[in-house]
């Protein structure tokens, strides 16, 4: 990305930011940024470089966004723990080229302005916070908030895996009481999970109610 276009970006995203949080716009210091090196694109296999370093919600079309069930907050700075991400997200039938947006907060500066543009943008029906230590609790949304385990982590101690994936299963269900297609398009796996079970899906129906 070139110094001009992360001029352009920062600019929007500070208006946006502003005119969301104050309805005016702020004046700020100007920001100095640099060209991206053209290495820093490509390894030295000639892949692409760090997907998440862009905010991706800018990438999605019209109709995506109609389509988002689910936007995912997290510092994710490696392709193991986007990769590990993409599996939980996979076990509740949630797909980032489908139905869920993965918001890189690596190198935000402002994560709650950051974070409420982008819910804001999308108007999920849920909400993932990736580490339950650093979540936002200033973030002002009627959308319910759920939190896991950071994927780095669970890698790093297996201990994490079964609390994450009852994580996991508490968004499914509150994705399934709040959106009948998601509900009926998972059927089985609800059924399989027991997340069907009256004692737990009460407690859930407690959580975004």
């Amino acid at each position: 990305m070139t110094a001009e276009e992360k001029t352009s970006l920062a600019g929007f995203l500070d208006l946006a930011s502003d005119y969301l949080n104050t309805g005016f716009s702020q004046l700020r210091e100007p920001r100095v940024f640099k060209d991206d090196s053209d290495d820093s694109d490509e390894n030295a296999d000639g892949e692409t470089g760090n997907i998440f370093s862009l905010p991706l919600a800018y990438l999605i079309d019209e109709e995506e966004q109609k389509n988002t069930l689910a936007v995912i907050f997290g510092p994710l700075s490696d392709e193991k723990s986007a990769a590990y991400l993409d599996k939980m997200l996979a076990s509740i039938d949630l797909y980032r080229d489908k139905n869920c947006a993965i918001i890189n907060t690596d190198k935000s500066e402002d994560i709650v302005s950051f974070t409420e543009l982008h819910i804001n943008t999308l108007n999920p029906k849920v909400i993932l916070f990736l580490d339950k230590d650093k979540m936002p609790h200033a973030i002002k949304t009627e959308t319910p908030v759920f939190t896991t385990h950071h994927p780095e982590d669970i890698m790093r101690d297996g201990t994490l895996k079964g609390p994450a994936f009852k994580d996991m299963k508490t968004l499914m269900a509150a994705l399934a009481f709040l959106d009948s297609e998601y509900a009926i398009k998972t059927k089985s796996l609800l059924k399989k999970y027991s997340v069907t079970d009256p004692e737990f899906a009460a407690r859930v129906q407690r959580l975004i109610v």
